[in-house]
């Protein structure tokens, strides 16, 4: 929705104690006819790391998904592909 706030996604997605997230970062906001009326699409950037060894794609991938249940849940976030 427009109405949602960065600060509050960046609140659930650090509140989301995801095990490898180590930052999330603001990246822009797009609006468009498109997305739709009332919506934004915003782009963030997820920083994930894995402090006993090298983080394989498939548990960052893990990682996203849920991030994005969660997003969903809160806010009706979708990812955009």
């Amino acid at each position: 929705e427009d109405g949602v706030r960065w600060a509050d996604v960046a609140a659930a997605g650090g509140g989301a104690k995801l095990a490898f997230l180590e930052q999330v970062e603001f990246v822009g906001t797009f609006r468009n006819k498109q997305i739709g009326a009332g919506k934004k699409s915003l782009t963030l950037a997820m920083e994930f790391r894995d402090p006993n060894g090298t983080l394989r794609s498939e548990q960052a991938d893990e990682q996203v998904k849920t991030a994005v249940t969660l997003l969903g849940a809160q806010f009706g976030a979708v990812l955009r592909a």
